[in-house]
């Protein structure tokens, strides 16, 4: 079961989908990503856009990266739930309920300074703590293709 965030910021159990073969407009580029995709290297709107993790990483390391982000699915979607939380939303108990969470499935992502300074301060942390874990595979990838250099 993959957990979805509503309204009041607390996780539903819904039934695991599997990913959709046919990209819609909008979504990553990269096969099983369910992100949305709002980067791309043309500057003219066409070609393939990607999401902020798949952006800017090799074609080769797409499959890691998903990988992990599967992994970490609750995470990812507190990420998208910060991200589109209105300053209203966060200061009306949107606060509490993200500070809870993450007290409860992520502690060592809980630090009081940055939910004193305000939501973006809690979404850079959390984003940080992803890009670590999506530098994990990469590193690997690169450790393993250098390895077949040599062979």
């Amino acid at each position: 079961m993959r957990k979805q965030f509503f309204d009041n910021g607390i996780p539903k159990d819904e039934p695991q989908k599997e990913p959709e073969q046919a990209r819609g407009p909008g979504h990553c580029s990269a096969f099983g990503c369910k992100e949305f995709g709002s980067f791309s290297d043309s500057i003219n709107g066409g070609g393939s856009f990607y999401c902020w993790l798949h952006y800017g990483k090799e074609h080769g390391e797409f499959d890691a990266i998903t990988s992990v982000m599967r992994r970490n699915e609750k995470l990812l979607r507190m990420e998208n739930r910060l991200r589109v939380m209105s300053c209203a939303d966060w200061v009306d108990g949107g606060y509490s309920r993200v500070r809870d969470y993450l007290t409860a499935n992520f502690p060592s992502l809980v630090d009081a300074d940055d939910f004193a300074r305000g939501r973006s301060a809690v979404l850079g942390r959390v984003r940080a703590h992803i890009r670590s874990l999506m530098d994990a595979p990469v590193r690997i990838s690169q450790i393993v293709s250098r390895e077949e250099e040599f062979s």
